[in-house]
């Protein structure tokens, strides 16, 4: 993960299946099996030609599947997994220096029902914002 060209020509290349291997071997998606919440089983990785992201997690005995995203950063997007990552190769963007000012924002946005406050079992989505006031560059 530290060859800058490397990783440049591997979110360029668009090969998913590469761009997925990737992930898993840099910790950046599970590379170990998922958990069934169904039948307390390990699940197995599925490839899935149709899924923009090509694989799944899917469990031999009961079938249930997870998106090979679940429990990552990369949950939070409905988007292909080769353009979220184009997105974030931002390696020639540097924010920040000697007087600078940066700003740093993180919100936690949280569905709630029936007007009860937060509810810590529903799904949490953080959401950070970078910006930097002279240059006026912002980054989410």
């Amino acid at each position: 993960m530290d060859d800058p060209k490397y990783l440049t020509e591997l979110i360029n290349s668009n090969n998913i299946e590469d761009i997925v291997n990737f992930m898993k071997d840099n910790d950046l998606i599970l590379n170990r099996a998922s958990y069934c919440n169904k039948c307390k089983k390990d699940m197995k990785w599925s490839k899935k030609e149709m899924l923009s992201d090509k694989f799944l997690w899917r469990c031999s005995t009961c079938a249930e599947s997870k998106s090979i995203r679940h429990a990552s950063f990369f949950s939070q997007f409905d988007i292909p997994l080769a353009i979220v990552y184009k997105d974030l190769d931002k390696e020639n963007l540097s924010l920040g220096g000697n007087g600078e000012v940066v700003e740093i924002e993180e919100s936690l946005f949280v569905r709630i029902k029936h007007h009860n406050g937060k509810d810590l079992k529903r799904e949490q989505v953080w959401v950070f914002g970078i910006y930097e006031r002279n240059s006026r560059i912002c980054l989410f």
